[in-house]
């Protein structure tokens, strides 16, 4: 079984482009591999069509920066470049994509909570008399 999943930061926006009669949307994904080790890249595309229609639709909505966990296939391509040197790269068919809620800093909490929440929308408070049973 050939299964991988990454978490990491977009490097760039997505891209959906034509492939045949259906679209793909493509971007490259940087993963930490630790502080004092450089990042890994790798690209990840996913199909518009059936039951992975859904981390396309999640990988297009996504932005340059944003926080993705990807699960897929990986896979690697090899070709030569224009100066005729073989060149290889990884990348991730993905099958789902979940976007991840930024974190708001301890500073941007009311009262300096250690709390992380990942909305800074409140919860509606509902009173005892306005529910119907």
């Amino acid at each position: 079984m050939n299964t991988i999943t990454i978490t990491g930061n977009l490097g760039r926006d997505p891209e959906t482009r034509q492939a045949g009669s259906k679209n793909v949307v493509s971007v490259s994904v940087a993963v930490s591999q630790g502080k004092d080790k450089p990042s890994m890249w790798l690209d990840v595309s996913a199909w518009e069509d059936g039951y992975t229609a859904w981390a396309a639709n999640e990988l297009s909505a996504a932005r340059k920066g944003q926080k993705v966990v990807v699960s897929g296939r990986l896979s690697m391509r090899e070709w030569t470049d224009k100066e005729g040197k073989p060149r290889q790269s990884w990348g991730i068919t993905a099958q789902d994509v979940e976007r991840v809620a930024p974190k708001i800093e301890r500073d941007e909490i009311p009262g300096g909570s250690s709390k992380r929440y990942s909305s800074d929308k409140k919860a509606d408070v509902i009173e005892d008399e306005d529910v119907p049973w």
